[in-house]
C-alpha cells in the first residue's frame, strides 16, 4: 500500500502516537522505526484500512484478547483504539515463528530493525526491498524543516553518544552519531554486525562456562557410549560365525586350506554304552568261531 500520512483528525493523530508508544514499549522496537512502518503501511490513506489498524493486520479473531470491533470487506481488523491495536500487533510479533528476525533485531540498531521488517513476510513485496521503509525512516530522522531542526537531530545524537561513551559503550556511541548524520546510514548498519557477533559470542561463552550445560552433554555422550557398546556386543555374538564363513568363502582354495589348518581343532570322544549280556554273547560267538571250548550257553 502506498505511503501516506494519517488523516488530519486529532483523534487519529493521538491514537497513532498511542499506538507507536505502546508497540515500542511492548516489543523494544525503536519508536521512529515503528512510525516509519506506520507511514508506509498507510492505514489512513484513501481507501485505507482505518479502524486504528495502523499496521494493516488481517484477522477477524483477536489473538491477544483485545476486542476487535469489526473487519473490512478485505479482512482487515478494526480496533477500539491505538493501544488495543498495538497490543494485538505486539502479540503477533512476539508469538509467531515467522517474525523471529524482527524479535532478534530489537537488540540491534534502527536500521537492522528496518531490514528485519522488510525481510519478514509482513509485506508480500517486502516494501520494495526495504527502500520504502528506509526512505520513510530517513525522512523522520533527517527531514526537518529548518537548519535548526537538523542541528537538533545531530545534537540529540551527540548527546546519546556522550551518554553511551560514558557508560563504556563506544560502539553504541558511534551508532548514535551515524544514525543522526545524513549519509552515514550505511555506517550505522555496518556497526550492527559487530554487535550481533558480540551477542553470539556471549551466548557461546555462557554455554561454555555453565556447568549444567556440560553435565547435560556428559549425559548424552555416556548414553551414546552405552548404546554403541551394546550394539557392538550384540553384533559380535550374533554375526561372528556368519562373518567368518563369508570371509572364508572369499579366499582361494589354498588360503582356505591354510586357514582351516591354522584353526584350532576340536577333539571329540565317542562314548559307547554297552549291554553286559550282549557282550557275553558276542564273546561266546568269537570263541565258537575259533573252536575254543566254552561252558557258556550262547543263547
Amino acid at each position: 500500500m502506498a505511503a501516506a500520512p494519517p488523516a488530519s483528525g486529532t483523534s487519529v493523530a493521538v491514537q497513532e502516537q498511542a499506538f507507536v508508544s505502546r508497540l515500542a514499549e511492548l516489543t523494544g522496537l525503536d519508536p521512529k522505526v515503528i512510525q516509519a512502518w506506520v507511514n508506509v503501511e498507510g492505514a489512513y490513506a484513501p481507501n485505507g484500512t482505518g479502524g486504528y489498524n495502523f499496521l494493516n493486520i488481517r484477522e477477524s479473531t483477536s489473538r491477544s484478547g483485545v476486542p476487535i470491533t469489526g473487519t473490512t470487506s478485505r479482512g482487515f481488523a478494526h480496533f477500539r483504539n491505538g493501544a488495543d491495536a498495538a497490543t494485538e500487533a505486539a502479540y503477533i510479533l512476539e508469538h509467531s515463528s515467522i517474525y523471529q528476525g524482527i524479535r532478534r533485531a530489537t537488540q540491534l540498531g534502527p536500521r537492522s530493525q528496518l531490514a528485519a521488517i522488510a525481510a519478514s513476510p509482513w509485506d508480500a513485496g517486502h516494501y520494495g526491498g526495504g527502500r520504502a521503509l528506509y526512505n520513510a525512516y530517513d525522512s523522520l530522522v533527517h527531514g526537518g524543516s529548518s537548519l535548526l531542526s537538523g542541528v537538533g537531530h545531530v545534537a540529540s545524537g551527540v548527546g546519546h553518544a556522550v551518554a553511551d561513551a560514558a557508560s563504556g559503550n563506544p560502539l553504541g556511541a558511534a551508532k548514535d552519531v551515524a544514525d543522526q548524520v545524513p549519509g552515514l546510514g550505511g555506517v550505522s548498519s555496518a556497526l550492527d554486525a559487530p554487535a550481533a557477533i558480540a551477542n553470539d559470542i556471549t551466548k557461546v561463552l555462557g554455554f561454555v562456562f555453565n556447568p549444567q550445560d556440560w553435565l547435560r552433554v556428559g549425559y548424552i555422550l555416556a548414553g551414546g557410549v552405552f548404546v554403541i557398546g551394546g550394539l557392538f556386543i550384540l553384533a559380535r555374538s550374533v554375526g561372528s560365525s556368519t562373518v567368518a564363513s563369508s570371509a572364508l568363502q572369499l579366499l582361494g582354495p589354498e588360503e582356505q586350506a591354510a586357514s582351516r589348518a591354522a584353526a584350532p581343532r576340536t577333539r571329540t570322544r565317542t562314548v559307547y554304552v554297552t549291554d553286559p549280556e550282549e557282550n557275553r554273547r558276542e564273546s561266546v560267538r568269537r570263541r565258537a568261531a575259533r573252536a575254543e571250548p566254552s561252558n557258556d550257553i550262547p543263547f
